[in-house]
């Protein structure tokens, strides 16, 4: 491949590859981010949901667990009330005979306390319940009154409690008392149905005792809310040094007052590892999708650039010249249309470079065979002209005065000529400089020699000042002397008529300065950058144009340059513009600057 193939590693491709896998890329996963994002906030809410959901369900299945406790006590109690052998043993105060009629009931209900208590208060049969505080409510409430709900022992066991009043013969001759622990029946099955932790507190005189858990810890706030308020919470609680999320749900006593309370709670750390465990699931199967994701970004990406890089690689050969390489890209859509069409362009312009390659060779002949046969008859027209002039007496002062305009015609075919010469010369890439020390002195005097016709035609004084300390320059005489004829002839032809030209040449540190300089009407500034140029002249043509076509200064440049100096313009004093140059001074050993 060509040097524009070779750098075939173009930074912009691979940046614009990269760059559309990352904008592909992150707004995909962008996208994903956000919406895992809130995946991730509506499966904790979910979450959330589901806990309080079973939270919700144990506290219904705690509520049911009581009211069948207490309908279970409530029943034995009716039953006791109503068995006839009861009542009569009420109404007869009879101890014995209460405990005979009582004897079948309390084998058939083993966990249940039953006791009969007669309308002066004594116990008739059974226990009383180890209670002051359900004595007392015993004795203050009327004999007749019915309750069936939770109460407290003084151990703050918590009991279902039923008390039913017992009629006999239209009065009210005692009542039935029945009670029924719900622990630790009531945790245990909660704990088993729910898969929850559960638990009971109670306090009492005798201090806090828990059931289902040795230790319960809770905020001030919620103990305000479950036991002062007597309100259901949710929030999150420690028992036995494990740290839970629940419901906590006042127990009620028949007199509707908080007793306690229990709670049903799931462990924050089993919450916390099922949110991990999706949260981690979930980031595996994002990453993995982000994988993929950014594969087929990349291989989007590289369909995408591969086309566009063919482009540049054709680009870049025919910025170098190399107009052979083919665009093979493929495809209907936008960059398959592009290419096409950068293929058309490219043989269009393979076609137009070939043919201004034959036309610049037809000219580059023209240039080098057209000169060439001016040349040999001019040197001899000039050198017969010499002779003629130099013959004394031979012609009339007439024809001496048009044998010197003739003269100085030939001089500027022959400047001409010498130009055309060296600017095909240029276009071939043969011109050169062979720079040795020279005199510059000898130069000056041979350049003075070729044009004083022209200035002895307009009267126009040519003025020397070079300086006496004028060092050897490194320089190719013919050449130089080119140079010099060139900006004279310039200045001979835009200087009025009369008005001197003046050469000046000084030391300027390792260079040596030439200055031709002429009072004519100056160059304006914006024309003076185009002034090196191939073909240009000042003015826009016309009949008091001076005659030429451009070439002088542009070979003065291209001269001055090859010998390692510069050339320029200046304004002069009052009216009228300097050309200068500088060539290097030779130094003693005999090598250029």
């Amino acid at each position: 491949m060509s040097d524009a193939s070779g750098a075939r590693a173009v930074p912009y491709l691979a940046s614009l590859a990269l760059r559309l896998m990352l904008v592909m890329g992150g707004l995909i996963i962008g996208t994903g981010l956000v919406l895992s994002a809130l995946a991730i906030y509506l499966l904790g809410a979910e979450q959330e949901r589901a806990t309080q959901a079973r939270l919700s369900t144990a506290r219904q299945l705690a509520d049911t667990i009581i009211e069948e406790h207490v309908t279970s006590v409530a029943r034995v109690a009716r039953g006791v009330a109503l068995d006839v052998a009861v009542q009569d043993a009420a109404r007869l105060r009879d101890p014995q005979a209460a405990t005979t009629a009582m004897a079948r009931y309390l084998a058939m209900a083993p966990d249940t306390s039953i006791t009969l208590i007669g309308a002066d208060q004594r116990v008739l049969a059974g226990g009383m319940p180890d209670s002051t505080r359900i004595r007392d409510m015993l004795a203050a409430a009327d004999g007749g009154a019915i309750f069936a709900g939770a109460a407290t022992s003084d151990r703050c066991d918590v009991l279902a409690l039923a008390a039913m009043p017992v009629v006999a013969r239209g009065d009210i001759a005692g009542r039935v008392i029945a009670t029924t622990p719900l622990n630790p029946d009531f945790v245990d099955r909660l704990r088993n149905a729910t898969g929850l932790s559960a638990w009971t507190y109670c306090r009492s005189e005798s201090g806090v005792v828990t059931v289902g858990a040795r230790s319960i810890q809770l905020s001030a706030a919620l103990r305000a809310v479950v036991l002062g308020g007597a309100q259901v919470a949710l929030g999150a609680s420690t028992a036995d040094g494990v740290d839970g999320y629940g419901y906590y749900v006042p127990l009620i006593d028949v007199q509707q007052q908080s007793m306690g309370f229990y709670g049903v709670s799931q462990p924050v750390a089993d919450i916390a590892a099922a949110r991990d465990s999706a949260v981690r699931w979930f980031s595996a199967a994002a990453l993995a999708l982000a994988s993929l994701v950014l594969l087929e970004a990349y291989v989007l990406a590289r369909v995408i650039t591969r086309p566009l890089q063919v482009l540049t690689w054709a680009t870049q050969a025919i910025t170098s010249g190399d107009l052979s390489q083919p665009v093979a890209v493929a495809g209907r859509d936008e960059i398959g249309v592009l290419a096409r069409s950068f293929e058309t362009m490219r043989l269009q312009l393979a076609r137009m470079y070939a043919d201004l390659a034959l036309e610049r060779n037809r000219y580059r002949d023209f240039l080098a065979m057209v000169p060439h046969e001016f040349k040999t008859p001019l040197a001899a027209m000039g050198a017969s002209l010499e002779l003629l002039e130099a013959s004394e007496g031979a012609l009339p002062p007439g024809e001496r005065g048009l044998l010197a305009s003739v003269r100085r015609s030939v001089i500027r075919l022959q400047q001409l000529i010498e130009n055309l010469l060296d600017s095909a010369s240029l276009q071939a890439g043969q011109f050169q400089v062979q720079a040795v020390p020279s005199d510059l002195r000898a130069i000056v005097g041979e350049a003075q020699a070729s044009v004083q016709p022209l200035f002895d035609q307009r009267r126009q004084p040519l003025r020397l000042a070079l300086a006496d300390d004028l060092p050897a320059v490194m320089a190719d005489p013919r050449r130089v002397t080119q140079v010099l004829v060139n900006l004279l002839s310039n200045a001979n032809k835009y200087a009025p008529t009369g008005e001197p030209v003046d050469v000046s040449a000084s030391v300027a540190g390792e260079y040596v300065r030439v200055a031709v300089a002429d009072r004519g009407p100056g160059i304006a500034p914006e024309q003076r950058a185009q002034l090196f140029q191939r073909f240009a002249r000042l003015g826009a043509g016309g009949p008091d144009q001076p005659p030429g076509i451009g070439l002088g200064l542009a070979m003065v440049s291209e001269i001055i340059r090859l010998h390692g100096g510069q050339v320029g313009i200046t304004e002069t004093d009052g009216s009228g513009t300097a050309f200068w140059f500088t060539l290097p001074v030779a130094r003693m050993d005999g090598e250029g600057a």
